[in-house]
């Protein structure tokens, strides 16, 4: 049965796949995305061999599969365009605010384990024993490198406060 299923695909594959190609690419707008549905399209055939017609209306239930696949395509990029605006919203409000690019200077010149810290204690709000947890180390460890952290990055704004001045 396996090696009949096979080949049965190979020839609906075969005899469909351009045409099926064609009617994805003239309705979207990425060629990329064209190929992937596609693949999407040619899943279903293959799980669903059993209920492909046989001859031409194979072709048209191929169509009739694109024509879904692509339906669902769309709403699934509508749906993340939402959700990348909505993100975009919400790191906007949390950013810090970017008339202060001197702090984002001087934490940049931390380790990024440090800033990571420094961060998560300012931004967050989180106690060295939270910080611990999130990162995998010892709460006393910790402490010593914010204590630390902290005292580097007070240097560099204050450095980069005398440049400036």
């Amino acid at each position: 049965m396996s090696a009949i299923r096979q080949d049965r695909f190979e020839a609906i594959y075969q005899e469909n796949r351009q045409d099926v190609l064609a009617f994805l690419a003239r309705r979207c707008e990425q060629p990329a995305d064209a190929a992937d549905l596609l693949h999407e399209v040619f899943v279903v055939a293959w799980r669903r061999i059993k209920q492909v017609p046989e001859g031409q209306a194979a072709r048209m239930w191929l169509f009739g599969v694109a024509h879904r696949t692509l339906a669902n395509h769309r709403r699934g990029t509508r749906r993340r365009d939402r959700l990348v605006r909505l993100l975009g919203e919400v790191v906007s409000a949390a950013a810090p605010p970017p008339s202060y690019p001197h702090v984002h200077d001087a934490l940049a010149e931390l380790s990024a384990q440090d800033r990571a810290i420094v961060t998560m204690s300012a931004w967050e709000q989180l106690t060295p024993s939270e910080i611990a947890t999130v990162l995998g180390m010892a709460p006393g460890a910790v402490r010593v490198r914010l204590h630390r952290a902290r005292e580097r990055l007070r240097q560099q704004l204050a450095t980069s406060a005398d440049l400036a001045g």
